[in-house]
Protein backbone atom coordinates (compact mmCIF):
# COMPACT_ATOMS: atom_id res chain seq x y z
CA UNK A 1 0.00 0.00 0.00
CA UNK A 2 1.16 3.53 -0.68
CA UNK A 3 -0.26 7.03 -0.55
CA UNK A 4 -0.49 9.28 -3.57
CA UNK A 5 -2.30 11.91 -5.54
CA UNK A 6 -4.26 10.38 -8.42
CA UNK A 7 -5.59 12.08 -11.51
CA UNK A 8 -9.34 12.32 -12.12
CA UNK A 9 -8.84 9.94 -15.06
CA UNK A 10 -7.19 7.37 -12.81
CA UNK A 11 -9.97 7.69 -10.25
CA UNK A 12 -12.60 7.23 -12.94
CA UNK A 13 -10.90 4.21 -14.54
CA UNK A 14 -10.10 2.29 -11.37
CA UNK A 15 -12.84 0.62 -9.44
CA UNK A 16 -13.22 2.35 -6.07
CA UNK A 17 -14.81 -0.80 -4.60
CA UNK A 18 -11.77 -2.93 -5.49
CA UNK A 19 -9.41 -0.36 -4.00
CA UNK A 20 -11.61 -0.19 -0.88
CA UNK A 21 -11.73 -4.00 -0.59
CA UNK A 22 -7.92 -4.06 -0.74
CA UNK A 23 -7.80 -1.66 2.23
CA UNK A 24 -7.33 1.57 0.31
CA UNK A 25 -9.39 4.55 -0.78
CA UNK A 26 -9.62 7.45 -3.19
CA UNK A 27 -10.67 10.58 -1.32
CA UNK A 28 -13.03 12.03 -3.91
CA UNK A 29 -13.67 15.66 -3.09
CA UNK A 30 -10.46 16.26 -1.13
CA UNK A 31 -8.05 17.86 -3.57
CA UNK A 32 -4.93 20.04 -3.42
CA UNK A 33 -5.39 23.78 -3.18
CA UNK A 34 -6.57 25.37 -6.40
CA UNK A 35 -3.60 27.21 -7.83
CA UNK A 36 -3.25 28.09 -11.49
CA UNK A 37 0.34 26.84 -11.54
CA UNK A 38 -0.28 23.56 -9.70
CA UNK A 39 -0.23 20.67 -12.16
CA UNK A 40 -2.09 18.52 -9.62
CA UNK A 41 -5.12 20.75 -9.07
CA UNK A 42 -8.20 18.55 -9.19
CA UNK A 43 -6.30 15.36 -8.32
CA UNK A 44 -7.44 13.23 -5.35
CA UNK A 45 -5.58 11.93 -2.32
CA UNK A 46 -5.48 8.14 -2.20
CA UNK A 47 -4.23 5.02 -0.46
CA UNK A 48 -3.56 2.47 -3.18
CA UNK A 49 -2.65 -1.22 -3.24
CA UNK A 50 0.72 -2.14 -4.67
CA UNK A 51 3.92 -0.14 -4.57
CA UNK A 52 4.89 3.29 -5.88
CA UNK A 53 7.30 1.66 -8.32
CA UNK A 54 4.34 0.00 -10.09
CA UNK A 55 2.44 3.29 -10.49
CA UNK A 56 1.83 5.06 -13.78
CA UNK A 57 3.60 8.35 -13.03
CA UNK A 58 1.42 10.23 -15.51
CA UNK A 59 -1.66 9.54 -13.36
CA UNK A 60 -0.27 8.68 -9.92
CA UNK A 61 2.08 10.84 -7.87
CA UNK A 62 3.28 9.07 -4.70
CA UNK A 63 3.25 11.20 -1.54
CA UNK A 64 4.47 10.55 2.01
CA UNK A 65 1.76 8.94 4.13
CA UNK A 66 2.18 11.52 6.90
CA UNK A 67 1.45 14.34 4.43
CA UNK A 68 -1.77 12.66 3.35
CA UNK A 69 -2.74 11.93 6.96
CA UNK A 70 -2.14 15.57 7.96
CA UNK A 71 -4.30 16.83 5.12
CA UNK A 72 -7.07 14.38 5.98
CA UNK A 73 -6.96 15.33 9.67
CA UNK A 74 -7.21 19.03 8.79
CA UNK A 75 -10.19 18.38 6.51
CA UNK A 76 -11.87 16.22 9.16
CA UNK A 77 -11.44 18.96 11.75
CA UNK A 78 -12.83 21.56 9.33
CA UNK A 79 -15.84 19.35 8.57
CA UNK A 80 -16.48 18.78 12.29
CA UNK A 81 -16.41 22.56 12.87
CA UNK A 82 -18.91 23.08 10.06
CA UNK A 83 -21.14 20.34 11.48
CA UNK A 84 -21.15 22.13 14.84
CA UNK A 85 -21.73 25.58 13.39
CA UNK A 86 -24.62 24.81 11.06
CA UNK A 87 -25.96 21.53 12.44
CA UNK A 88 -26.00 19.85 9.04
CA UNK A 89 -25.36 16.11 9.37
CA UNK A 90 -23.72 16.02 5.92
CA UNK A 91 -20.57 17.52 7.45
CA UNK A 92 -20.53 15.03 10.33
CA UNK A 93 -21.02 12.16 7.88
CA UNK A 94 -18.12 13.42 5.75
CA UNK A 95 -15.93 13.69 8.86
CA UNK A 96 -16.73 10.06 9.74
CA UNK A 97 -15.74 8.96 6.22
CA UNK A 98 -12.42 10.74 6.67
CA UNK A 99 -11.98 8.96 10.02
CA UNK A 100 -12.36 5.69 8.10
CA UNK A 101 -9.67 6.82 5.65
CA UNK A 102 -7.34 7.69 8.54
CA UNK A 103 -7.99 4.28 10.09
CA UNK A 104 -7.07 2.62 6.77
CA UNK A 105 -3.85 4.64 6.67
CA UNK A 106 -2.98 3.49 10.20
CA UNK A 107 -3.67 -0.15 9.31
CA UNK A 108 -1.53 0.09 6.19
CA UNK A 109 1.31 1.62 8.22
CA UNK A 110 1.08 -1.18 10.78
CA UNK A 111 1.16 -3.84 8.04
CA UNK A 112 4.11 -2.14 6.41
CA UNK A 113 5.99 -2.04 9.72
CA UNK A 114 5.45 -5.78 10.18
CA UNK A 115 7.09 -6.66 6.88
Amino acid sequence: MFTALVSPEYAERHNQEKIFAAGGFIAHGIVPANRDTDAYTGWFYALLPGSPEEANREQVRPLPAEDVASILRAERDRYNEMALSDGDSVWADAARRIDDMLYRLECAAELSAET
